[in-house]
């Protein structure tokens, strides 16, 4: 007869353990699927559509009129959201505040929203953010200091807003920075020419024309 192993009371009790952690992960792991899932439906609600990633959600995109501050509310149950895109719509920087406890996003595209500086002052909360549309925003030189702490940036769109040559000293100093769109702004030759001087590892787009060398 076949002799079979024989297995102490401690180690069946390790097994058992073990077994049931691994239950309850996967359990916590549906549910958290399950959540994300209906989530995606809602945001469709507010004309946003979502992108997933092993089954759970890592961007989020809205652009157009049915867009609602409401639709943010769900963003605190999107641990892994690294994307966030809003184009042309009504978010504001109250809403922003919904963005700053998300320390995973690595892109923010905000295009053609009232947003000043008090909104772009919540994104300085995030540790790894590496791309930053602020195109066709309120944002002026002031709120541009916010942008200073973000060291992680390595992509700037501030194309259609109001800064200005005073503006740049806040933003020289992001040494990551690779790419930086300053067209239909109010920067003037000279302070086209500085930035590239400062800056020399990084590709500026810029709408003046004859840039002094």
């Amino acid at each position: 007869m076949p002799t079979w192993p024989r297995f102490s009371l401690r180690t069946l009790i390790v097994v058992a353990v073990i077994f049931a952690l691994l239950l309850g992960w996967m359990g916590i792991r549906y549910d958290r699927i399950r959540r994300e899932e209906a989530i995606a439906v809602k945001l469709e609600q507010f004309g946003g559509s979502a992108a997933f990633r092993h089954r759970r959600i890592v961007q989020v995109s809205f652009s157009g009129d049915r867009f609602s501050p409401d639709a943010l509310k769900y963003f605190g149950d999107l641990p892994l959201l690294e994307r966030v895109s809003l184009i042309d719509t009504t978010v504001d920087d109250e809403a922003l505040l919904s963005l700053a406890a998300l320390i995973r996003l690595r892109e923010v595209l905000v295009l053609n929203a009232p947003i000043t500086d008090k909104g772009v002052a919540r994104l300085k909360e995030l540790p790894q953010l590496e791309k930053l549309w602020l195109a066709g925003t309120g944002i002026s030189n002031e709120g541009l200091k916010h942008l200073t702490p973000i060291v992680s940036l390595k992509h700037l769109n501030l194309n259609g807003t109001e800064i200005g040559d005073d503006g740049m000293q806040h933003i020289t100093p992001l040494r990551s920075l690779e790419r930086l769109n300053v067209e239909n702004t109010d920067l003037t030759v000279v302070g086209v020419s500085e930035l590239i001087q400062a800056m020399p590892n990084a590709r500026i787009e810029h709408s003046v024309e004859e840039p002094i060398p």
